[in-house]
């Protein structure tokens, strides 16, 4: 499945409109919704979170272009930091083969498991504790357990064998945590950091919107043309209408 369009401005607004109270997980499964009409709720929140992340960045190259001016603080020395990055660096290599219910073998444990999705992500919001977050998504996701063959429950699986569950899933699924290397010119030190396409794709709507709705003020105050037709107007035409205005 891919992104056939972008985001109208009309959506951009009606996204923000409608999103600016909701989760994050939400806003996600929102914008998809508005560019994927022909797709039922459910199917789109049973997406892995890889899938919907992998959508997410094929909607904003769409919509805003390839790169994304970003800022970033030094862990080390707090300076400043202002970088380009290229969505299309983001994506990660597809594999040939995606198994929707991979396995998991380690000392005689033996787990059936299925890929995370946006639904089990949303029955962790108000969880601020990582650990049993870890152990509630292991919970929902986990199909089957064993121990030397016997059934066991999923609550009595040791830590070990969460924690490598829990790689084990980014792993058939790399794209459900994106990751991006930096470095501070100030005091060289290196670092990893997640990418979390969600906020930042949301952040810039947001900022999106708000100078649409700027821009309907100034036309329709000058012009007195309706909200639907000034956002319909393509952004060439827009500016050059604002620009006589502000003469």
């Amino acid at each position: 499945m891919q992104i056939q369009r972008a985001l109208s401005a009309a959506e951009i607004v009606t996204a923000w409109e409608h999103g600016r109270d909701k989760h994050p997980v939400d806003r996600a499964l929102l914008l998809l919704a508005l560019v994927c009409p022909s797709m039922l709720p459910s199917t789109l929140g049973n997406l892995t979170v890889g899938q919907r992340n992998t959508l997410l960045l094929d909607l904003r190259r769409k919509t805003l272009g390839t790169l994304a001016d970003c800022f970033a603080k030094c862990p080390q020395c707090e300076a400043s930091l202002e970088f380009t990055l290229d969505i299309a660096m983001l994506y990660a290599p597809e594999k040939d083969t995606v198994s929707s219910t991979p396995t998991l073998t380690m000392d005689d444990f033996f787990v059936l498991f299925r890929l995370p999705t946006s639904l089990d992500l949303a029955a962790l919001v108000g969880n601020m504790d990582v650990t049993e977050s870890r152990h509630m998504l292991i919970e929902r996701c986990v199909l089957q357990a064993e121990h030397k063959g016997q059934a066991i429950a999923v609550a009595c699986l040791p830590e070990t064998v969460i924690i490598a569950l829990a790689r084990a899933m980014l792993e058939h699924d790399p794209q459900a945590e994106i990751e991006i290397s930096l470095s501070c010119s100030g005091c060289d030190h290196s670092w990893t950091t997640v990418f979390d396409i969600v906020s930042f794709f949301w952040a810039e709507l947001e900022a999106q919107a708000k100078r649409l709705l700027r821009d309907v003020d100034i036309l329709a105050r000058a012009y007195g043309w309706r909200e639907p037709d000034i956002l319909a107007l393509s952004t060439v035409r827009r500016q050059f209408y604002l620009e006589l205005v502000q003469r």
